[in-house]
């Protein structure tokens, strides 16, 4: 996980997923399920990318700042078949860097 110095309610989070569903969707909505029931969540997307992967992308009301959070969760498939899910969170008022940070990520990833 990458928490920025300045940035509180900003991180980037890589882990990859070793369970679940063959379906990538069905593993984000899996993964951000805790999210899901606290008061306040909002599911603004969710979809397919390219042919293996998913993205979500909902806001929730952040304690850490108390304000809101914006996230988007991308899952991606490596060459080598090993599913990761990148997750880019900051606060709502900040929305296109977060999306800006996560597409400098999806770009530079390189699990092998």
């Amino acid at each position: 996980m990458f928490r920025p110095a300045r940035g509180r309610g900003s991180l980037l989070q890589v882990y990859r997923v070793t369970g679940g569903s063959g379906d990538p969707c069905e593993v984000l909505v899996e993964d951000s399920k805790g999210l899901s029931s606290r008061d306040g969540y909002l599911r603004i997307s969710l979809g397919a990318k390219d042919t293996t992967g998913c993205e979500i992308v909902y806001e929730i009301p952040d304690g850490e700042t108390n304000g809101t959070a914006h996230a988007v969760g991308r899952l991606t498939v490596a060459s080598d078949g090993s599913r990761w899910v990148l997750l880019g969170v900051g606060p709502a008022a900040e929305a296109k860097a977060v999306r800006t940070r996560m597409a400098a990520a999806l770009g530079s990833f390189r699990p092998e």
